[in-house]
């Protein structure tokens, strides 16, 4: 049997589980809450669990607020969509694969954290061929995802993307097929263990009704209302985002692109096989 989850958490994070998630501050009311998940789970409907420690699994109680029937459904859908979109999840089980798109750098998470705890990404899909595969670039966000995951503060105080859009090739989007929209979205609403606070999409312009015309049909409100625009006003960002966190081109001071860029890759393919290695 694998280790039981044992709190490690600083005093401020148990409090914020506690309050905000509903996290049950003995730890057997946790491995009871674990148990009864995965009990729950249905192997011969969803297939075997890619994994079964309490690690794991408190994401899906942690992203649902510890309600069982939405986290049992978070965690059956995880497994449900690599079953029904192999095409999306193909390349993650080879990440070599994917060599090309994490060389570009188009995301990696910034060092720090927001005043409210939330983590931080950044996007810059600018950097994307106009013949990118987007299942490409949805194998490395999904990748980096599960990777920043590992932090248990991440998965309490959830995650905030920063998207650029300064030089994306609108093309793009017009060879995104309906059904592959609503693969993505079943993907990132249904089946991830996240908690997705905002979208802060920066220098914008059009590319903005493009996105909204796709996704709107499969969007839910709240999820519509998380999406802000700052356009070219680095001001308005700056009153949410510590200038210190962003990088030289959103006005901050922290680490440029191609530094934050180069040590999340690192960061992200460190436990890689060496027949994968980059």
């Amino acid at each position: 049997m694998s280790e039981r989850y044992a709190c490690k958490l600083s005093p401020e994070l148990r409090k914020k589980a506690n309050e905000e998630l509903n996290e049950p501050t003995a730890v057997g009311e946790i491995h009871a809450a674990i148990d009864k998940l995965k009990v729950g789970y249905s192997e011969e409907k969803f297939g075997k669990l890619i994994r079964e420690d309490d690690y794991f699994l408190i994401r899906f109680l942690r992203a649902k607020k510890y309600k069982h029937e939405k986290a049992l459904k978070c965690l059956e859908n995880y497994h449900k969509v690599r079953k029904d979109f192999p095409e999306m999840f193909v390349k993650i089980r080879n990440p070599v694969l994917l060599k090309p798109i994490i060389a570009k750098r188009i995301l990696y998470m910034l060092p720090g954290r927001c005043a409210d705890g939330t983590a931080l990404v950044f996007y810059r899909p600018g950097l994307l061929d106009k013949n990118v595969n987007i299942f490409d670039l949805v194998g490395y966000s999904l990748m980096s995802i599960e990777k920043v995951l590992e932090d248990e503060s991440v998965q309490i105080c959830g995650l905030r993307s920063l998207e650029d859009y300064q030089n994306f090739n609108i093309s793009i989007l017009l060879q995104v097929s309906i059904s592959d929209v609503a693969k993505m979205n079943t993907i990132w609403v249904e089946a991830m263990p996240l908690r997705y606070k905002a979208a802060h999409l920066i220098n914008e312009g059009k590319v903005y009704d493009f996105i909204i015309t796709l996704m709107k049909p499969f969007m839910k409100k709240k999820m519509l209302d998380r999406i802000k625009l700052h356009g070219s006003n680095l001001a308005s960002l700056h009153e949410i985002v510590d200038p210190k966190l962003l990088p030289p081109c959103l006005g901050g001071t922290g680490v440029d692109t191609e530094t934050g860029g180069k040590e999340w890759n690192e960061v992200l393919t460190e436990n890689w096989s060496h027949d994968t290695a980059l």
